[in-house]
């Protein structure tokens, strides 16, 4: 106990996306849903090419003693895990294992070679064998963590409000340490409600599409009840988009409050977006950062300026992930 780490509580102050832990999960689902976007129009085929791994995977499955010996190696490693650390399965299979071999071979080819990126290969093959799906389907997400070492701010906001001889010892450290003057201020009760109300997995990504139709059911709910039965078709219509321009009006007045204040990190999801398409056409589809958006420029110091944005923007998103930029074009020193 004497060298378990502090909790890191999130959802306030200055966020830092490589030091928590399930934003990078996030993140890295996102990378992968762009794959799967962007595959059917590109000529590699990064999932469909996953064919000769779930083939090695069912005849893995079949062989019992090389799953027997992973899963021994497995309960041994799960003996010496920190708290919250994971195993990576992947690296359970012999070195000479056929079915690591392909697995690792794919990795190569599209430039997806980290750890992280073998193990979801194996989720997503274990998911299709049980389902019997051939590949060229989705990939099967990371799930989040929830260790002891990670607190969520609507978690952090329910204690807060429990009262305190119904908290354990440790809940009540947990409050305590708790900066309450960025958590209270200069947020409203209710502005309080509406945070803490975000999705414990990633509480402080704030996404317009997501709360505004989240406001837009409750809106149809009320709107349903017999009395607005009442109005005329056009005055209810009339009615229903002033409440949800009033709903936009709130959020935008909670985002702007949050990214004053770093109480909470807004996120521009239609930007982040982009980067990760930038992200994954350099890295997976093997687009240079010149050719990604060359399309739209004319001028040639525009498309110059165009690319080294992108190139910036893309080995960003890749760090954040934690993929290595693939190997530039030989001969040159900027793959432009």
């Amino acid at each position: 106990m004497g060298n378990r780490k502090p909790r890191k509580p999130i959802g306030y102050g200055p966020l830092d996306w490589e030091g928590n832990i399930n934003s990078k999960v996030w993140l890295r689902n996102e990378f992968l849903r762009t794959i799967e976007r962007l595959e059917p129009t590109k000529q590699k085929k990064p999932l469909g090419d996953l064919a000769e791994p779930l083939d090695q995977y069912s005849r893995y499955m079949e062989d019992i003693p090389r799953r027997q010996g992973v899963s021994e190696r497995f309960s041994e490693k799960r003996k010496t895990l920190q708290e919250g650390e994971r195993v990576s399965l992947f690296s359970l299979l012999d070195q000479d294992d056929p079915f690591r071999a392909s697995v690792r071979q794919w990795g190569e080819t599209y430039h997806l070679n980290s750890t992280w990126c073998y193990d979801v290969v194996l989720r997503t093959l274990q998911h299709w064998h049980e389902f019997k799906e051939t590949a060229g389907k989705r990939f099967t997400p990371l799930p989040f963590y929830s260790d002891p070492n990670y607190v969520g701010f609507a978690y952090l906001v329910g204690l807060a409000r429990t009262p305190r001889n119904l908290l354990t010892e440790e809940q009540k450290a947990a409050v305590d340490s708790f900066d309450k003057r960025q958590l209270v201020h200069p947020f409203t009760e209710r502005e309080r409600d509406y945070l803490s109300a975000y999705p414990p997995d990633d509480p402080h990504i704030m996404i317009d599409d997501f709360s505004l139709n989240e406001a837009e059911s409750y809106i149809e709910e009320a709107l349903s009840s017999p009395v607005f039965k009442l109005l005329s078709t056009s005055r209810l219509a009339e009615f229903r988009g002033a409440l949800r321009e009033e709903a936009k009006k709130l959020l935008d007045k909670v985002k702007a409050t949050a990214k004053r204040e770093g109480a909470v990190k807004p996120m521009e999801v239609d930007e982040v977006s982009k980067h990760l398409e930038w992200a994954v056409s350099y890295q997976v589809f093997d687009e240079s950062y010149y050719s990604i958006e060359a399309h739209k420029y004319i001028n040639a110091t525009d498309k110059h300026r165009a690319a080294v944005k992108i190139g910036k923007q893309a080995r960003h998103i890749l760090k954040l992930v934690d993929l290595k930029p693939r190997p530039t074009t030989k001969g040159r020193s900027r793959d432009l």
